[in-house]
């Protein structure tokens, strides 16, 4: 059976565990253990890899495929709408007079 060692985890992140893990009648080990397998199991059922092979090659956007733009995401994902023909270097305010 493998194991890792999580070095520098912040207080406040451990303390959360330990209110999660209680919730569910667990240990922390056992939260953390199980919650990990899901997140694997979702990700394969997802037909997505989960071949990472260093952390330089984990799935954040910025390491999306070059051939293609990386997806939006983040909370304001889909949140905005620029119309067709909307010039975003139109200014929006009045012009200022230059200082005499």
């Amino acid at each position: 059976m493998s194991a890792i060692t999580i070095r520098n985890l912040p207080e406040s992140v451990h303390a959360g565990l330990r209110g999660l893990a209680a919730a569910r009648g667990q240990s922390v080990e056992a939260f953390v253990r199980n919650t990990l397998a899901e997140a694997v199991q979702s990700t394969a059922a997802e037909g997505k890899s989960t071949k990472v092979t260093g952390m330089s090659e984990a799935g954040f956007p910025w390491n999306a495929p070059k051939t293609a733009p990386p997806e939006l995401w983040g909370a304001l994902k889909g949140s905005v709408h620029i119309p067709p023909g909307t010039d975003l270097t139109a200014p929006l305010d009045e012009v200022w007079e230059a200082a005499t």
